[in-house]
């Protein structure tokens, strides 16, 4: 059973996510995909604007959090807008 459980924690961890934020320049860059989980320096920039974990999404997802980026108030949008904004003050924490 525990062989089982490791085999999942392993598929779960291949699952292709996408990067859907603005750009976070030196950081990380709108669209970057990534296969085999974060990077480090992605994880680092979760743990500076927590936001960024919203737009990171499964590509299969990719084309339905695109679509809510262009409603206003949205959750994504809204998301969007406290990336943006991280990046206008130059990177300052949240």
């Amino acid at each position: 059973m525990p062989e089982k459980k490791a085999a999942v924690k392993q598929q779960e961890k291949k699952k292709s996510v996408i990067y859907l934020g603005p750009t976070i320049p030196g950081k990380l860059i709108t669209a970057t995909v990534f296969n085999n989980g974060l990077t480090a320096q992605a994880e680092e920039v979760v743990k500076e604007v927590p936001a960024v974990n919203a737009l990171l999404v499964e590509t299969c997802k990719a084309a339905l959090v695109r679509a809510e980026l262009k409603r206003p108030g949205s959750p994504a949008s809204l998301c969007y807008a406290r990336i943006a904004g991280y990046v206008e003050e130059g990177g300052k924490k949240e």
